[in-house]
Parts: structure tokens; C-alpha cells; sequence
């Protein structure tokens, strides 16, 4: 029988073998997607978050200019009162000069500055009503009935596609309307 030279017995080498490899990078993979995803839910919620506080900062900021120049009313302006609607409002300031606030597109303009930009359009901005609730016409009503403004700006969310109202109600001060709680 012949003899044959002797093979070296196979010994384990140092090292991973393939499917070591490939089971290590399907798990880091994996891992690296959540992280990804994390990473994108958090940064999405910090800017709808911070858009959300701009809103109301500047929602907030509108209403708070317009209660004071509505509470201040001292009359229409008889040239423009014609043009009186849910989203223009042409009146006399405490100095009995004209002051018009108007909603140009998504733009709120009050005395020919822009006070609010970013408004959905659609819905009244301004809504009129007597001591007894009924609706005031601001083209023709007399001023002494005109017990409250109820405004409503809603503006539009660019990242969110939402929008987000706010409202107020303004009684005027100087109409001569009667100033006592409306029972409902």
C-alpha cells in the first residue's frame, strides 16, 4: 500500500467566518435604521414644536394690536363705510383719524402696515353683533348698537398643512352702546 504524504489536520483559524459577518451587519443595519428614524421623528417634532410657537406668538400678538385699536373705536369713516365686510373694517381711531384694517389675501393690513401675514384665507375675520346677539351691519348700522367685534384669524401652518384660529371678542368703548353682561 502506498504510502501518502499526511495532511496537516484542519485546525479552526482566528477569525469570523462569513455568516458571522453577514449576521453582524444585517443586525447593525438594523440598528442604524432605528437610529435614522429617531433621528427624523425627533427633528420633525422640534419643528412642527417651534412652528407651533411662532403661530401663537404671532396669533397672539395680531389680537392683542386689534382688541386695542377696536376698543379704542370712535366711529366709521363716512367715505370708506361703504366698503365695511367680514374682512374690512374702515373706522375713526381715538385721534378721529381714518384707519382701515384689511385681510389683502393672507395678509392682514391695519393703517397700510402689515400686521399679520400667513392667514388662511376663507372664513370672516369679523363678525358684528348688537347687546342682543343679532348681527350689526357695519355698512349702515348705527354705531350706538354696535355692542361687540368678535375677530377670528386663522393662520395657516406651512410645514404641518394645518391651521390654527384664534379668536377674541372686542367691545367697543366709545359707541354708546350699553356695557352690561349678556345673560345666554
Amino acid at each position: 500500500m502506498p504510502i501518502s504524504p499526511s495532511r496537516p489536520a484542519l485546525r479552526p483559524r482566528p477569525g469570523f467566518t462569513l455568516v458571522e459577518l453577514i449576521l453582524a451587519m444585517t443586525i447593525l443595519a438594523f440598528v442604524g435604521v432605528m437610529f435614522v428614524s429617531a433621528l427624523t421623528y425627533s427633528a420633525t417634532s422640534w419643528i412642527a414644536a417651534a412652528e407651533s410657537v411662532e403661530l401663537a406668538q404671532k396669533g397672539r400678538l395680531a389680537l392683542t394690536r386689534l382688541f386695542v385699536e377696536l376698543q379704542e373705536l370712535r366711529g366709521m369713516d363716512p367715505a370708506l363705510r361703504a366698503g365695511n365686510d367680514a374682512d374690512n373694517l374702515f373706522f375713526l381711531d381715538t385721534d378721529g383719524q381714518p384707519l382701515a384694517l384689511r385681510r389683502v389675501g393672507s395678509t392682514i393690513v391695519l393703517g397700510g402696515r402689515v400686521l399679520l401675514d400667513g392667514v388662511a384665507t376663507g372664513g370672516s375675520m369679523l363678525t358684528y353683533h348688537r347687546a342682543d346677539g343679532s348681527a350689526w351691519n357695519p355698512t349702515s348700522g348705527a354705531l350706538r348698537d354696535l355692542y361687540e367685534i368678535r375677530i377670528r384669524v386663522a393662520l395657516a401652518s406651512q410645514y404641518l398643512n394645518a391651521e390654527r384660529a384664534f379668536t377674541t371678542t372686542v367691545n367697543p368703548l366709545f359707541t354708546g352702546a350699553a356695557r352690561a353682561p349678556r345673560l345666554q
